[in-house]
């Protein structure tokens, strides 16, 4: 019997989200988000079936090619909502993302498992978003932080990328002491990271709504 996931659940109600406000999203930066919810609930959907037929090695491979898409497109989602300075800075790691990963997967077989392009995109998410954040305090407006979609996206990515950046970094410890042999901790911070993640989505298509009304009012 398949275990019950919270973070798959949020995952879907995201993508159910976004379709319920995909008329009013879909002239805005932010239709893509809901495009690549469904590209990431169909890798789901294919890695759930790939785990249940006890296929893990194709499950990681399927992995190994998502992986890097969805790193992409957090850079280049975060690119569009960008400032000017912000902009170059994303544009530059977008470019040395992708080159370092082709460049990864020549030195690391791709059986092993996405492990290099995880740390490499956490990186790069991370200092993308700083650079934004850093862009959108010194802009000066009325406008309340908590009011801007973006901003929660930007949250959610920043703390996914610190916790998921952090575990890896003390992974060669970690193994080295037995302290999380089935992987049981991992999947602990990484399920909890991925329902803050997809709520700070589902938070984003909620406070555009609102934005619309307050606006056409």
């Amino acid at each position: 019997m398949m275990e019950f996931k919270v973070y798959l659940f949020v995952e879907f109600l995201a993508l159910i989200t976004g379709i319920i406000y995909w008329g009013e999203t879909r002239k805005t930066k932010l239709h893509y988000l809901p495009l690549f919810l469904l590209l990431i609930c169909l890798v789901e959907l294919i890695n759930l079936y790939l785990s249940g037929n006890n296929m893990r090695d194709a499950a990681k491979l399927v992995y190994t090619f998502s992986l890097p898409i969805e790193f992409s497109f957090y850079l280049f989602f975060i690119y569009l909502h960008g400032e000017r300075v912000s902009r170059k800075v994303i544009f530059i790691l977008f470019l040395l993302f992708n080159l370092l990963n082709i460049v990864g997967q020549f030195i690391q077989s791709a059986y092993k498992g996405p492990y290099f392009t995880v740390i490499l995109g956490d990186i790069c998410v991370t200092l993308a978003v700083c650079f934004y954040l850093i862009d959108l305090f010194r802009k000066e407006t009325e406008e309340s932080l908590f009011s801007n979609y973006f901003f929660w996206i930007a949250s959610g990515l920043l703390l996914f990328c610190l916790g998921e950046m952090g575990y890896n970094f003390l992974n060669p410890y970690i193994k080295a002491n037995n302290l999380d042999e089935y992987g049981k901790l991992f999947k602990l911070i990484n399920n909890n990271l991925l329902v803050v993640l997809y709520g700070s989505y589902i938070t984003a298509f909620i406070l555009h709504h609102r934005q619309l009304k307050k606006n056409a009012t």
